[in-house]
């Protein structure tokens, strides 16, 4: 059980269209990381390996389902678009996307504090860091959490 189980069953429980993929082997967490030469942060690994990935529909926190090393539909492939695309950074990686195109929401790689990276906002006009949204992926995803509910 993650930290985040309580509030992502109360958030399911209150409306029926909140999906997630559900546990994930950490075999196939290790196979992304060694494949994109990534490590990433713990409290995300914890999301990933206890609920895979999903959300609020049009808000979902992107993780490993399935399809997570499918280069087109992957757990990479947001973050390989925006790069090509949008110049994101090397070091970024997306964890939420934005349906009406203004920001995407990533961990900062380039920066570790006690196994954890800050989440940011990615302006996609002005091609920056907009702002950090939260010290840690535990951080931002409490506040995502209790938002959804109105906590």
């Amino acid at each position: 059980m993650s930290r985040y189980s309580e509030l992502i069953r109360r958030l399911q429980a209150a409306d029926s269209i909140v999906r997630y993929a559900g546990p994930q082997p950490e075999s196939r967490l290790i196979e992304l990381e060694t494949k994109w030469d990534l490590r990433l942060p713990e409290s995300y690994r914890e999301f990933v390996l206890h609920h895979g990935a999903g959300g609020i529909p049009g808000g979902e926190i992107i993780g490993i389902d399935d399809d997570y090393m499918d280069s087109e539909f992957g757990t990479m492939a947001p973050t390989l678009y925006y790069k090509r695309d949008f110049g994101l950074p090397d070091g970024l990686f997306v964890i939420q996307t934005d349906p009406d195109g203004e920001a995407i929401v990533c961990l900062d790689l380039r920066k570790r504090i006690g196994g954890e990276s800050p989440v940011v906002a990615y302006s996609l006009a002005t091609r920056r860091i907009d702002g950090v949204l939260a010290g840690s992926f535990g951080e931002y995803m409490q506040k995502y959490l209790e938002g959804a509910i109105g906590d």
